[in-house]
This record gives structure tokens, C-alpha cells and sequence, in this order.
């Protein structure tokens, strides 16, 4: 199975009210027009999606971060895209990131679960309520997908591994079937490397977890805008992806993963003046089946 991951996309449409002055959308707004809006290009991950129908891309996994601030306006250009990638005939499953859970608002409304309802309707856990959910992907691989955001203050980008998580996680874990590898999404890295306002607390939580967690092999983020691809199984951690993002004027970037039984073949994308190219390209095997081995 071909998966293209893909993340922080920030659709932007800024608007401006009364109700707005003085607010984190407000400021927001002023970063879009002054600083994202030129960084961050709405038409790319259109643009994308052909060459991801040309490359053989079965299913997207979208690591959060859809819009810019949260608003109608912009998650209606986040279901735009969604409805795409249906129309090319391609699979898509989504998490949100901090933007997409902009204000308070946005987390008492559950704007982001409106636009996009649980997916994985078979599984024990739905990823609204539980902040986990999962299903199958293809032959000897399963996904894991977090909820790590919340509400945030004024100048705050930080996500929450909550310790109700944290309980219910081995559980999820211990309901998959035997000898599936786990392939696991969250918007936010769980090492503590970013800024403090950045960070996902509890994150060291989530990692002590995934080393005692063999089964989880693969464990891809967005938030950073980065990319990233480290192969930590010899700490006992799954191969860590971050995409960067999709959607950067000048840095777009994302990678498509190859599942098989016993192999994952990874291809990292960057886009250049020429459009989009391989820019590494890297197998990892599981003969014993398991990070431990």
C-alpha cells in the first residue's frame, strides 16, 4: 500500500470582526496577512493531488494543521481538499493539529470533528471522545491515530498528552490483532526539542510508552514544519517521519511510505522550480518482526 503523508497544509482565509479585537484569532489574522500568508500557498496541495494519483498514492494520512486560525472559511477549503482527494479516488484519514483547535471556540464547538467525523467507525475507541482511535491499514499494518491538542493560551502552540491517554493507550495497543505492525499519527513529536510554548506536555509520558511498545514501528508528526526521518528502534522507539509541510512556498515538502508485510520503503518529496522531486529515499525491514529484535 502506497500512503502519502502529508501536513500542516494551513489553509488561510483571514477575516476580521469586532468580536475578534485584541483576540489569538485576531493575531493570528495579523500573521497570515504579514508573515503566513506569504509562506503558506493555498493552491499547492490542490496542485498536489494529481501527482499523488501519478505516483500510484492509494490513501493520505494528514497529520493536522489544516488551517491557519481555526475559521468556517478555512476549514471549508480543508473539506475542499478532502473532497479532492475522494474525487481522484484516494483514501484519506485526518487528526487535527493546535490550529485547527485555534480558540476555545473551536474546542467547544468540536469544529474540526463537524468537518471531519470519525472515520474508523468499527473501532472500540473513536478519536473524538477517546482521543485515540483505531483501524486496519493493509496487510500487517495497523493505525493508531492521537488527539493531543487542546485550547491554548494567547501566544501558546502546545499540545497535552493527557494521563487519561496515557491509561487508555495500552489497551488500545492490546486490543490489536497479534503480529500487526502499528503505524502511529499525532500532530506533535513527543521529544521535548521545540520551544516550551510549542511542546506537547507530557510528551517524555508518550515516549516511555513507545519503548515498551514494540509493535509500534512507525510514528509520523507534523507541527514542526521540519523534516525529519530517524530510525531510533536501536532506543527501543519507533522510525520517527515528520512530512514538514505540503503547502510552504518555498520548503513544501511530504513523503509516501510503501507498507509491506515485513518492509516499509520511504520516499521523502521536496518541491522545487521544476515541481515536485525524490529527494531521499530509504527501506527498513523487520525480518524478527518487531523494533526488538
Amino acid at each position: 500500500m502506497r500512503i502519502a503523508h502529508l501536513s500542516d497544509l494551513h489553509f488561510a482565509k483571514p477575516t476580521f470582526g469586532l468580536g475578534q479585537v485584541f483576540s489569538k484569532r485576531w493575531l493570528g489574522n495579523l500573521n497570515t496577512l504579514t508573515r503566513r500568508g506569504k509562506a503558506y500557498c493555498n493552491k499547492r496541495p490542490f496542485e498536489l493531488i494529481p501527482y499523488l494519483k501519478e505516483i500510484g498514492t492509494q490513501m493520505c494520512l494528514l497529520t493536522g494543521d489544516f488551517t491557519s486560525t481555526g475559521n468556517d472559511q478555512e476549514f471549508a477549503l480543508a473539506k475542499n481538499f478532502t473532497q479532492s482527494l475522494d474525487d481522484a479516488g484516494i483514501e484519506w484519514f485526518a487528526i487535527p493539529g493546535n490550529h485547527d483547535c485555534y480558540t476555545a471556540q473551536n474546542m467547544r464547538k468540536n469544529t474540526f470533528y463537524k468537518t471531519f467525523p470519525d472515520q474508523y467507525k468499527t473501532s472500540s475507541f473513536r478519536l473524538s471522545d477517546a482521543r485515540v482511535t483505531d483501524g486496519p491499514l493493509c496487510d500487517g499494518w495497523w493505525l493508531v491515530a492521537l488527539d493531543t491538542t487542546l485550547a491554548t493560551s494567547l501566544i501558546s502552540a502546545e499540545g497535552l498528552f493527557p494521563d487519561a491517554l496515557e491509561k487508555l493507550l495500552p489497551t488500545v495497543l492490546d486490543h490489536i490483532p497479534k503480529g500487526q505492525k502499528v503505524l502511529m499519527i499525532n500532530h506533535f513529536p513527543f521529544f521535548q526539542h521545540e520551544s516550551k510554548r510549542r511542546r506537547m506536555q507530557r510528551g517524555p509520558a508518550l515516549q516511555s510508552l513507545l519503548e515498551k511498545s514494540p509493535q509500534v514501528q512507525l510514528y509520523l508528526h507534523g507541527h514542526t514544519h521540519r523534516l525529519c526521518l530517524a530510525d531510533l528502534r536501536n532506543s527501543h522507539l519507533p522510525i520517527i517521519l515528520d512530512s514538514g509541510s505540503a503547502a510552504h512556498h518555498m520548503l513544501s515538502s511530504f513523503n509516501t511510505l510503501d507498507l509491506k508485510p515485513a518492509a516499509c520503503d520511504i520516499n521523502v518529496y521536496h518541491w522545487d522550480d521544476k515541481g515536485w522531486r525524490s529527494i531521499q529515499k530509504e527501506r527498513f525491514t523487520w525480518p524478527n518482526g518487531t523494533k526488538k529484535d
